[in-house]
């Protein structure tokens, strides 16, 4: 029973690994998406514009319940990814940031 056990919490792991991997990639892709809407200029850009653009993209990206756990990181964290953005941080940087990478 414990060989089992164990085999079932190393492949639990290994998937929670590769989706972590996935939200990372898919994190980045988002942050290029609004790279180029924006032509990589934040300047005059707000919360109220990045949000709502970050969480259709969050639609693009995903699909079922992960756009709603992609809004809700979006909707808690846009402030921060948006001050990121400002300051020239990179892409995996911005994600990290958000604990997606």
């Amino acid at each position: 029973m414990s060989k089992l056990f164990t085999a079932f919490l190393l492949v639990t792991m290994l998937a929670v690994a590769f989706a972590a991997e996935d939200y990372c990639g898919k994190c980045q892709l988002m942050c290029e998406a609004a790279r180029t809407k924006y032509n990589n200029d934040f300047t005059t850009v707000t919360s109220a514009q990045l949000v709502p653009f970050m969480e259709d993209q969050c639609k693009v990206q995903f699909q079922n319940f992960e756009v709603t756990v992609c809004k809700s990181v979006i909707d808690k964290n846009g402030d921060a990814m948006l001050a990121a953005f400002k300051r020239g941080d990179t892409n995996q940087q911005i994600c990290a940031e958000g604990q997606l990478c």
